[in-house]
């Protein structure tokens, strides 16, 4: 009896041994995504961000919005200085063969304390959410310095208005937006406009301004050259999930 009780003794030392050791392998996993983030994103680079993501979810990222967060990220919180000893919590699961990590906790900034929560699924970050209350102001979003990208969809945009592509112009639409045209209704929209204009023969950008506020807006203004007529198409985006979409425009006008 006494030699089972040791035997089973020396079972349960092993096994509290190897949960110890599995809580602090995840702690160190989560400590190192954590540290690995917060690097990239006060790198100052958005490719040192994305190259951590996902594939997929990279590509729904804009990059210039992108930009303009981790700025305020530097702005408000500052230099990071490391993560809680008391406050932090990493799970490591699988689900369908694949390592799924969730790390989630308070991170040390110079200037304050914030909260990070990561998802990574076989080490690649699959969501992200960094909240620092009285420190990072919800409306954070006060400037863009790059407003090529939206200057970009925003012509390609027009020209499909005004060349009569329906499937191009409900792409870049917010979902919402594109609940009100369906092809039905926009291909009925667009015809006039195809037949007012003409073959589009030039664009040009005419401003961007980015409207800030509780949901900031970019308004992009862009001159078209039709062959028939001319005319400026305005084009707002709002952002949702760190992309800019189309959430409304008005049709191009002299």
């Amino acid at each position: 009896m006494g030699k089972l009780l040791k035997i089973l003794g020396a079972v349960f030392l092993v096994a509290i041994l190897g949960f110890l050791g599995l809580l602090i392998w995840s702690h160190e996993k989560g400590e190192s995504v954590q540290e690995d983030f917060f690097a990239a994103v006060l790198s100052g680079d958005p490719e040192k961000v994305t190259a951590l993501f996902d594939p997929e979810v990279a590509r729904q990222i804009d990059a210039p919005y992108l930009k303009a967060w981790m700025d305020a990220v530097q702005l408000h919180l500052g230099a990071f200085k490391g993560l809680s000893a008391s406050n932090f919590n990493t799970s490591v699961s699988k689900d369908n063969g694949r390592e799924v990590v969730k790390s989630e906790g308070t991170v040390e900034f110079e200037r304050g304390d914030a909260r990070s929560q990561l998802m990574l699924v076989d080490d690649r970050i699959v969501a992200f959410h960094v909240t620092a209350p009285g420190r990072m102001p919800d409306n954070w979003f006060t400037q863009l310095d790059d407003t090529s990208l939206y200057e970009q969809r925003a012509t390609a945009f027009l020209r499909a208005l005004v060349e009569g592509d329906v499937d191009a112009a409900l792409a870049p639409m917010h979902p919402k937006l594109r609940e009100k045209f369906d092809a039905a209704t926009m291909g009925a929209t667009l015809a006039p406009l195809k037949a007012r204009y003409g073959a589009v023969e030039g664009t040009s950008v005419a401003s961007s301004e980015l409207e800030t506020g509780s949901r900031p807006e970019l308004v992009v203004r862009i001159a078209v050259d039709g062959a028939a007529e001319d005319g400026i198409g305005i084009v707002h985006f709002g952002f949702v999930e760190m992309r800019g979409v189309i959430i409304r425009f008005n049709m191009p006008e002299k």
